[in-house]
């Protein structure tokens, strides 16, 4: 996905880098932007938003998203697709910080004053069973 994304970077003032989310690669109060999706349920928190605290500049946003579970028209498809998920091969993967995902982040702790939320932003796609 960096290589990628790199590659198509239009933006002289965009980087994309690899790094670990308690220890971000880029000097002190160099960053307008920290985003992460569908990750920070995997973070030491204390030591993740003590780094985030150290990069941004003044003034700017920590961004954290998630998917939302898949959901489908049809309710049997819906039950099939998570416990596929819950029960499946990827069941072993959940644990205790999990529910911070599986309620969207919405008690993630946040050691910040101004903080809002934002359900505003929604993908939808119809697609068929082969896509």
């Amino acid at each position: 996905q960096i290589t990628r994304a790199s590659a198509n970077n239009q933006l002289h003032n965009v980087e994309y880098r690899v790094g670990q989310a308690e220890s971000i690669p880029v000097p002190d109060g160099s960053v307008d932007l920290v985003t992460c999706v569908s990750s920070a349920h995997w973070f030491d928190l204390e030591k993740f938003h003590a780094e985030v605290d150290r990069v941004l500049v003044p003034g700017g946003c920590l961004a954290v998203a998630g998917y939302v579970d898949n959901t489908f028209t049809d309710d049997t498809l819906t039950r099939i697709a998570k416990q596929h998920i819950f029960q499946g091969p990827m069941g072993g993967c959940f644990n205790e910080r999990s529910q911070y995902y599986l309620n969207r982040y919405k008690d993630l702790p946040m050691p910040y004053d101004e903080t809002f939320r934002d359900e505003s932003l929604c993908f939808e796609a119809d697609l068929t069973l082969p896509e």
